[in-house]
């Protein structure tokens, strides 16, 4: 299930006990790019690792548990070229 916010929507974060967080997608109408969401949180074990984000985007947290899961990477940069005539 996607949720949205204006026109960036956004992967919502695992469930406790769920895995790792989903990637972020890009949405081709600049600069609306989705990052990536939390991870789960486990109640024992290591938490979910963070969504790697879009374009443009840092990754999701990664979810608690008695060890941490690590945040997801930040998305690559992107230009935006605007043609004045």
């Amino acid at each position: 299930a996607f949720t949205g916010a204006g026109m960036c929507p956004s992967i919502p974060g695992g469930l406790a006990g769920g895995g790792s967080g989903g990637a972020g997608y890009e949405l081709w109408l600049p600069p609306t790019f989705s990052g990536g969401s939390g991870g789960g949180s486990f109640n024992s074990g290591d938490g979910g690792d963070g969504g790697n984000g879009a374009r443009g985007c840092g990754g999701g947290g990664g979810g608690a548990g008695v060890a941490g899961g690590l945040g997801g990477r930040g998305g690559d940069g992107f230009v935006l070229i605007t043609v004045l005539a």
